[in-house]
């Protein structure tokens, strides 16, 4: 069986997650959501300072009302069998009003916040290869 393909490594004795299984599974934790889906979702006035031109962000929605912020950078990161590591860009998250909570997420790391901050209304932070999710909470 070839292992080059899929997001599981098999061998005989067991089946084993390779990092993008797990990044999957950190992601749809962190943006997992329990309650019914909101009818009209609330538009974030924000600015990310630093950007990149290839730097993408989408913009999510709770049921609870938190907003989550999935921001990457729209690189090569893989090229003739090898990853392709980029320089970490610092980028600055600037918000028009305070969040009581403001929680930073490394889908690659873990689905818990590697950082968080309260009562503010700008947060610094490092984009590097993988995208980051930061939840912003009323």
């Amino acid at each position: 069986m070839y292992e080059g393909y899929g997001v599981f490594k098999s061998s005989t004795k067991a089946v084993q997650p390779k990092k993008a299984a797990t990044a999957i599974h950190n992601l749809t934790t962190i943006l997992n959501d329990q309650m019914p889906p909101i009818a009209t979702p609330k538009s974030l006035s924000y600015t990310i300072k630093g950007m990149p031109k290839t730097g993408k962000v989408i913009l999510l929605q709770k049921a609870n009302g938190a907003f989550c912020l999935v921001i990457w950078n729209d690189i090569p990161v893989f090229s003739k069998g090898q990853d392709i590591l980029a320089p970490s860009i610092p980028l600055k998250l600037v918000l028009r009003r305070k969040f009581s909570k403001i929680s930073y997420f490394d889908p690659m790391v873990d689905s818990i916040a590697q950082r968080t901050m309260n009562n503010a209304n700008s947060f610094d932070f490092l984009l590097g290869n993988n995208a980051v999710i930061i939840e912003l909470e009323k």
